[in-house]
């Protein structure tokens, strides 16, 4: 495959020419280039042609300045995320957990050709409880799947996979090890307090900064109530909330979530008490 400039490869798709040719392109993130891959079906092409969620980048530059963090991403996609932690400390060890099986396939291809190391991929979901759900999706590889059910209009619900899901409690002897320090990173439309609920000994016991995606619950009364739960959850166990500005590129303290309607502020950080000193210069 040949890797050109993100400018050729739009050019080429929007001549339609992109499925003759075996193109991938290039993505700078903090100086360092990645290569991306475009497999069958344009997979590869849209989701790396910038750096999503700039200020978000920030955050994991600072707290890789403090501490060798040990990375756990729920909701890999197509290694959006990988890369950017890659980008901030390429000996950073970094695992994935992705249900759908285009995305995890393409995140292995993404490994692979860009020789990245300390670099694993679980294929299941992280849920409350062990077991086998479907994953619901408008298609193949969509980045809006998810295990909740009829949480998609069912237009759009149109590709179903079955998919395992499991705690993170269950995982925890073979991800991790005793003394490590650990950023949790949880995007999973919609299933965060299922993995919140599933992840309760694993938090009590190794105190990890937490970044969460809680969408707006607009007028959604079981999305509110929810809310509350991850909320209280959260002051619980003596943890801080703040929410991430992707519009004011800040971070701002919270009492709790109530998000209703702005999606420049849906990215949370729950940090242990005992850790809130570092993350003041950022708020």
């Amino acid at each position: 495959m040949v890797y050109a400039s993100s400018l050729v490869a739009r050019s080429l798709n929007r001549l339609n020419l992109l499925g003759l040719f075996r193109v991938g392109y290039k993505l700078n993130i903090l100086n360092h280039v990645f290569k991306i891959p475009i497999i069958e079906n344009k997979e590869g092409l849209i989701y790396h042609l910038g750096v999503g969620e700039p200020y978000l980048l920030q955050v994991f530059r600072h707290l890789y300045e403090v501490k060798n963090y040990t990375f756990l991403d729920a909701g890999v996609n197509f290694g959006q995320t990988l890369l950017k932690i890659k980008a901030v400390d390429s000996d950073a060890a970094y695992i994935g957990f992705e249900p759908s099986g285009l995305c995890s396939y393409y995140t292995s291809h993404l490994i692979k050709v860009n020789k990245i190391s300390n670099a694993k991929l679980i294929r299941c979901a992280l849920s409350n409880n062990t077991g086998v759900l479907t994953l619901h999706a408008q298609s193949e590889g969509d980045t809006r799947a998810t295990i909740i059910e009829n949480s998609i209009e069912l237009e759009e619900d149109i590709y179903q996979e079955l998919v395992p899901v499991v705690p993170l409690d269950s995982l925890i002897s073979i991800i991790t090890e005793a003394g490590k320090d650990i950023i949790l990173k949880i995007d999973v439309e919609g299933a965060e307090w299922l993995v919140l609920q599933g992840a309760l000994q694993f938090i009590e016991g190794y105190r990890p900064i937490i970044v969460f995606e809680n969408l707006p619950c607009q007028e959604d009364i079981d999305k509110k109530e929810q809310q509350k739960a991850i909320t209280d959850f959260f002051n619980q166990i003596k943890y801080k909330l703040h929410v991430i500005d992707e519009g004011k590129s800040n971070l701002e303290k919270v009492s709790a979530i109530d998000n209703k309607e702005d999606y420049l502020k849906t990215n949370y950080l729950a940090v242990p008490e005992e850790q809130t000193s570092q993350f003041q210069m950022l708020t």
